[in-house]
């Protein structure tokens, strides 16, 4: 055991000797919101470098949701703060004060993912100091702007004892003796197979593990729907990183009956939402060589199945907005998370089809609905498993204050805002008993005759 043992028995130590106030917390949250704000133009540059995207889309999907999450802790840690009183089951019995006191857990180790790696490092990190945890980090692969100027950053207002991070190049022995250390958490960001590993060996030490991995999540859109406001909006969803987000449509469950003025539909918006915009300068890129090679295989395998869409820039890293129809379930499209700007579309005719297909990938981390029919709202609330049900919308769910992350293979918590706070701590309950109590408190457990009370 080395440096990692040493970082963590320090970090350990801070918590332990009480000098993680909430005054002090608040002042370093505050000083983290003001060098972000200082720090803009750096972060356009970092994350532009990249992935190639915009200021417009890094304002909307990384910088604005951490700067509210750190407003929202910055007004409310006190009143989260607050010891809260117990109800006193024998209150003439024993003459004592009791309160629930939250508590932080510790330290906390935090793998983040490629989609957002800037929100994604942040968020969890906000809501972890807030309610008083110290923090292990370990960036992204693939994102060395944006890991460069975040660390730049968190280096600038937390100290190791707050804040260690995580060199990405770790040898075998490095990588050995971190997932042999006993932290309090674990929070994990990521595909399903590195996750199931993690899960594994922190959990064999009852170590709490909290994931969130990717999925498919799936558009429904019936014989009622506004087809024109669908296409729009699930365009605008698919531009968004190019797709990549754990929570972007993956697939579309159309019913038949409007799948031609749907195409029609999609076809005659892309134009007017981007007209003259070339999908390779202007959309993020992909993010990794491994995923960019296996979209442009699955759409150079399915070139006939391609209703919209279909080029692609290997020098750019960029694939265009695609739509294909699907004609094998159990095809590469269908059988793992696409994370990019493809879009495979299924006919049905049948409601009971559409539950069929969802449960191959049960558990989606959203499902978005276009319908106007109750009935269906209502019946697909009954039959299918998802944090996050959204009807007539893509992705909005990002923009509100509402849980975020998966259940049951696609996730274990909920975290953001108070989601967060409850996450990272924990009901300490406390009674502080008087010397004083009811005279009859210990003859209550024997009768008259004095033997004990066994009836």
């Amino acid at each position: 055991m080395g440096m990692f043992l040493n970082k963590l028995d320090k970090q350990k130590i801070f918590i332990k000797k009480g000098f993680f106030t909430i005054k002090e917390r608040l002042k370093l949250l505050n000083e983290l919101k003001n060098k972000i704000l200082e720090n803009k133009e750096n972060i356009y540059d970092a994350l532009y470098k990249d992935f190639n995207k915009s200021k417009k889309e890094i304002d909307l999907v990384e910088l604005n949701p951490v700067i509210n999450e750190l407003n929202y802790f910055i007004k409310n840690i006190y009143k989260l703060s607050k010891n809260k009183k117990l109800y006193k089951g024998f209150k003439d019995l024993f003459n004592s004060k009791s309160y629930i006191k939250p508590q932080c857990y510790g330290s906390i180790l935090l793998f983040v993912s490629n989609d957002l790696p800037f929100n994604i490092a942040f968020i969890p990190i906000i809501g972890a100091i807030a309610a008083g945890n110290t923090v292990f980090i370990k960036f992204p692969e693939h994102a060395k702007n944006t890991n460069k100027i975040s660390k730049k950053i968190l280096g600038s207002v937390f100290d190791d004892h707050h804040i260690f991070f995580i060199d990405n190049e770790l040898d075998e022995n490095d990588t050995k003796e971190l997932f042999q250390l006993d932290f309090d958490m674990v929070f994990f960001f990521g595909k399903t197979k590195n996750a199931k590993n993690i899960v594994k060996n922190y959990t064999s030490r009852f170590i709490e593990v909290v994931f969130q991995i990717g999925s498919k999540c799936p558009i429904v859109i019936d014989e009622t729907a506004n087809i024109d406001l669908a296409s729009k909006r699930i365009i605008w969803s698919k531009a968004i990183n190019s797709g990549q987000l754990s929570s972007s449509p993956d697939y579309i469950l159309i019913h038949e009956t409007v799948y031609n003025d749907f195409v029609q539909a999609i076809r005659r918006n892309y134009n007017e939402l981007f007209y003259k915009v070339d999908y390779k300068t202007r959309f993020c890129k992909i993010i990794t060589d491994e995923n960019l090679n296996r979209m442009i295989n699955i759409i150079d395998k399915n070139k006939k199945e391609i209703v919209f869409g279909g080029n692609y820039d290997k020098n750019s890293k960029s694939i265009e907005f695609t739509l294909m129809n699907v004609v094998d379930l159990k095809s590469e499209m269908m059988n793992n998370e696409n994370f990019g700007p493809i879009l495979p579309i299924i006919k049905y005719n049948n409601v009971s089809d559409v539950f069929g297909v969802i449960d191959h990938n049960p558990s989606p981390l959203a499902i978005y609905v276009f319908s106007k029919n109750k009935n269906f709202w209502y019946e697909v609330q009954q039959n299918i498993e998802t944090r996050i049900l959204i009807f007539n919308d893509v992705m909005t769910q990002m923009f509100y204050n509402v849980p975020q992350g998966g259940i049951r293979t696609t996730g274990s918590h909920a975290y953001g805002k108070k989601y967060s706070w409850d996450l990272f701590t924990y009901n300490r309950v406390i009674i502080k008993s008087s010397r004083f109590s009811w005279k009859n408190r210990y003859r209550l457990i024997t009768n008259s005759n004095g033997n004990n009370f066994t009836k």
